[in-house]
């Protein structure tokens, strides 16, 4: 059987992530790319394309970089390619990176274009796999290829291929369907899953090299044919025609095998720079100078040897379903129809041992298109008290003017829960061992249940927090946002991490900001406040403690900044003052660098 690897390699998957979660989240939808939205609910202009996918036109940041902290220095992850024109790299400083880019005019760089976002490795990862879980619809089997690839196995797919334009037709449908949601890519199809990857990711880099005629007249592939899938078509670039692979490899870098740096330098010790090169070298010596890695890699690239896969399996979807002999238009009777289903969608989530993600409901209506809303628990759930409370807002909300033909719940995203024991020794109301932390955890069941019940009466945007963030500014320090926004999603507007609170420092702020701050007038002495006075009223200072000067952060503009009015970008640095007054009161003053006012901006409650 002819066996065929597509190979497809996303380098600036953290760069288009990032954008992706930027868009979404000043779309003020959940930044996890698989929590569901009602259909019914679209917003803004949309773009509809032909295969049916409808995409909101929505611009995003020009210049993108990934910041991680290495060894207490904030360092460029993966940049755009907007910035890589720009002179930035990868492992560059972020002060270097911002300085690189300002001092660039030919290259349109504006403050206000530049998208910094905290690495998020493992989010990456697991956006990855629900991207190589998307692919199932271009082949049976999909594998997550490292950090930043997807492995597409074709065995046993040429004749549904010859049908949709072979070969390159499925790498054009792949190349639109990865562009339209803002992925940069490269595409690449071999008899092997190495040579694939090898192509898609280091074809620029190939250089013709002269390999033995036997070499090319023996098939490395068990099974090789001769004729590409979906024959005859013009050359292709992207694709290895069977059987021509061993040819192609030895133009490549010795890199292109997934070789590790150790290895790698013994190569270039010797001037071992390509593939071919590599081949010629005694295969009885190749284990003993470079270990047994090299010759694995070789055989797995030519086909010797199969490389294994680990495929990824798309999650279990659990649904019911209901069909009435004619139209409903009672909604008593639609909800004990709803009840008796989430009986039997319980009973299929216990069989799982597993709660509830994400829960949709649809209609089917006769005469008009079905409707669909979703909902969402804070966390996965079974039970049927909390399942009926998110329900029933959305059951109130289904219209049946024309009548319900069917009813369907579907949970397309399930979770499995932790097994849980009832306390048998201590009652209720005991206080032994053990039972704050339980009593504990019903405070916060509660909590969830009341939020969910408010989120799904009334929307998700009506519960909100205070979220504090680290930065050095006082008017970032604190936001109201979403109950439901994650502490990566403030991380990446305000740039800061929680690991970079040791670096901005650690100084004693007070309970209560003032905003805007209030004018005052002070009166010093040798620059140390002696007194202060508030709309008339005079106050004698006991103790004052400073200055503690904060300056304007010269890499952001006024115009797409959280700082209100830019106040602290017009006045260019502050002076802030802790100052204890004769009443005991703890205030926070500062002296504004551009006028030399005084202003009150916090007291200790």
């Amino acid at each position: 059987m002819l066996r065929r690897f597509v190979s497809i390699r996303l380098p600036n998957l953290p760069t288009d992530l990032a954008k992706r979660r930027h868009r979404r989240r000043s779309e003020g939808k959940p930044t996890d790319s698989s929590r569901a939205r009602p259909r019914n609910r679209t917003r803004g202009p949309v773009t509809k394309h032909a295969d049916g996918i409808r995409e909101r036109r929505e611009d995003v940041a020009e210049h993108v970089l990934v910041v991680d902290l290495r060894h207490n220095v904030q360092r460029v992850i993966d940049c755009c390619s907007n910035s890589a024109r720009l002179g930035v790299r990868r492992m560059m400083t972020l002060a270097e990176a911002r300085a690189l880019m300002a001092s660039n005019p030919s290259g349109g760089f504006h403050p206000g274009s530049m998208l910094q976002s905290p690495a998020t490795p493992r989010r990456d990862l697991a956006d990855l796999r629900r991207l190589s879980i998307a692919c199932l619809r271009f082949a049976p089997v999909t594998v997550v290829d490292g950090e930043d690839g997807i492995l597409l196995d074709l065995s046993g797919c040429h004749r549904l291929l010859k049908r949709k334009g072979g070969e390159a037709g499925l790498l054009d449908r792949m190349e639109r369907c990865f562009t339209r949601h803002g992925f940069t890519l490269s595409t690449a199809i071999a008899d092997t899953a190495v040579a694939a990857r090898a192509w898609a990711g280091y074809r620029d880099a190939w250089r013709p090299f002269d390999v033995p005629q036997d070499v090319r007249d023996r098939p490395e592939t068990p099974g090789a044919s001769t004729a590409a899938i979906g024959d005859p078509a013009p050359p292709d670039d992207r694709i290895i025609p069977p059987g021509e692979h061993v040819v192609r490899l030895a133009g490549l870098p010795v890199e292109a095998i997934g070789l590790d740096l150790d290895t790698l330098e013994a190569l270039r010790a010797v001037n071992v720079r390509l593939v071919g090169e590599l081949r010629r070298l005694p295969r009885t010596a190749l284990p003993a100078r470079y270990g047994p890695t090299v010759l694995h890699r070789i055989d797995q690239a030519t086909g010797r040897i199969p490389t294994m896969l680990d495929p990824v399996r798309p999650p279990t979807t659990v649904s019911v379903r209901r069909e009435f002999d004619g139209p409903v238009r009672s909604r008593e009777a639609i909800e004990l129809a709803i009840a008796d289903l989430l009986q039997d969608l319980r009973r299929g989530l216990g069989r799982l041992e597993s709660g509830a993600c994400v829960i949709r409901l649809k209609a089917e209506r006769p005469m008009r298109s079905d409707w669909i809303e979703v909902v969402e628990p804070r966390r996965p759930t079974r039970r049927r008290g909390r399942l009926w409370t998110m329900l029933q807002p959305a059951i109130e909300r289904m219209p049946l003017d024309d009548g319900i033909d069917a009813l369907e719940l579907e949970v397309p995203r399930h979770r499995r829960l932790a097994h849980e024991s009832s306390p048998m020794i201590h009652s209720a109301g005991s206080t032994g061992p053990g039972q704050g932390g339980m009593r504990g955890d019903r405070v916060d069941v509660e909590v969830t249940e009341f939020i969910e019940a408010v989120q799904a009466r009334f929307g998700p945007a009506t519960v909100q927090r205070m979220s504090a963030s680290s930065g050095h500014v006082p008017e970032d320090e604190s936001r109201i946002v979403c109950v439901d926004e994650t502490s990566l999603e403030t991380e990446a507007e305000t740039g800061h991490s929680a690991e970079t609170a040791a670096v901005l420092g650690d100084e004693v702020r007070p309970t209560v900001i003032h905003r805007p701050p209030i004018s005052i007038e002070v009166r010093s002495e040798e620059g140390i406040p002696v007194a202060v006075s508030r709309e008339g009223r005079p106050y004698s200072v006991r103790f004052a403690r400073g200055p503690e000067r904060i300056g304007a952060p010269w890499w952001r503009s006024s115009e797409n900044d959280s700082i209100r009015e830019g106040e602290l970008l017009r006045e260019h640095r502050r002076d802030y003052w802790r100052v204890e007054l004769e009443s005991g009161t703890w205030i926070w003053i500062f002296r504004a660098s551009s006028d030399r006012r005084w202003f009150l901006h916090g007291t200790w409650a």
